[in-house]
């Protein structure tokens, strides 16, 4: 074993210097002590240590590894026989979870992020009105009323899920409260909503969130067009438009680092993405993403990122924050009521540690969250 070891730490001496000054070293320190962990246990299995080196070689953030291994190597060569203690405030990851079952993850995500930037403005208006635009089923519902909502309007064109989603509405208004909720079926991505009569009488709502779906509304210029103005028609000069996104631009960078090709495909045992390099447009881009066990080879469109802020601030919206998935949960994980709620939630074990491995880690970080103001 410890010639392994030795043999990997010498390699990753020899790449130190690439692009160290982009290492993210809390993500480093997470994957090497992951895939230290694992050489470690495989102790004399000649067959394990193949596949540790194979992955360590494969891995599309070898640069993290490496530069971690650099850190970590004087603990490694004097023949420790446990990982090093790492301190970086976050969770270790552990062996991960079934496929299909990282749902809770994106979750426990969209519960911190309601909270984080919908909380400050439900709390400081009589109103605390939201519009949930492509609501599906109505998940949030639950989120936003706990947020500080006292008015929730959702809209989807699928009837479907609507009727599900009022069905299941006593559970939400039991036991009764001053909270107001409907669901309507409405277009908002090719329809306007200037003539739609919102209930209980509200022109105007404190926030707009659409969540996980912008990938649906970027087939066409029209479409972003129609769905953003809806956006900015809908709220208050000063309301918020919040919302969650693969992060395309990411993506569309790691892609352009594999060999030309006329796809370009990239992933690991948890996702994968398939560009087309012959299509380049701001609207109407295909690609192939799958989620492995959840989603799987579902057809999306690029979401450029500066096309995106540009287009929402024709129809008053600023900028005002963006994070990654990684970065939320590196910010919120420790407070006290959200630790609680990923034990709950079984994301995490009685030792802090993540239920996934690094596989499922990257696949799950690949989305941001946004939150825009109205201007005007």
């Amino acid at each position: 074993m410890k010639g392994t070891i030795d043999l990997i730490v010498d390699f990753a001496e020899k790449q130190k210097e690439k692009e160290i000054d982009r290492l993210n070293t809390g993500s480093a320190f997470r994957r090497a002590q992951d895939w230290i962990d694992r050489v470690y246990h495989a102790e004399n299995d000649k067959g394990t240590i193949a596949e540790l080196r194979n992955q360590f070689q494969r891995d599309s953030n070898l640069i993290l590894i490496t530069a971690a291994f650099v850190h970590l190597a004087p603990a490694i060569k004097s023949g420790h026989t446990s990982t090093p203690a790492i301190t970086t405030g976050m969770p270790m990851t552990r062996p991960g979870r079934k496929a299909g079952d990282l749902v809770p993850y994106f979750l426990w995500i969209k519960m911190a992020t309601i909270e984080r930037w919908g909380s400050p403005v439900l709390t400081s208006t009589k109103s605390a009105a939201v519009l949930d635009i492509a609501c599906g089923k109505g998940g949030d519902i639950h989120r936003w009323k706990v947020a500080g909502a006292k008015l929730y309007v959702g809209l989807d064109s699928d009837k479907g899920q609507i009727a599900w989603a009022s069905k299941h509405l006593e559970t939400v208004r039991n036991p009764p409260s001053k909270f107001r909720a409907e669901f309507s079926v409405v277009d908002c991505f090719d329809s306007s909503l200037s003539d739609v009569q919102f209930p209980f009488g509200v022109k105007r709502f404190d926030i707009v969130s659409i969540q996980v779906s912008m990938h649906i509304v970027w087939k066409t210029q029209k479409r972003a067009k129609q769905t953003l103005k809806n956006v900015g028609k809908s709220l208050r000069k000063g309301g918020i438009f919040v919302g969650t996104m693969f992060d395309d631009e990411r993506a569309q960078a790691m892609a352009r680092k594999l060999p030309a090709a006329r796809e370009r495909s990239f992933g690991n045992t948890a996702y994968k993405v398939t560009f087309s390099t012959q299509d380049s447009r701001d609207f109407g881009r295909r690609y192939v993403f799958s989620l492995f066990g959840t989603a799987e080879n579902r057809r999306r469109y690029v979401v450029p990122w500066k096309v995106f802020v540009k287009t929402a601030g024709w129809y008053g919206l600023r900028l005002k924050e963006v994070k990654s998935f990684k970065e939320i949960f590196e910010e919120e994980h420790a407070t006290p009521d959200y630790r609680k709620k990923l034990h709950e939630m079984n994301i995490i074990d009685e030792g802090n540690n993540l239920y996934m491995d690094l596989d499922q880690w990257e696949a799950v970080n690949f989305y941001i969250a946004f939150m825009f103001i109205k201007d005007d």
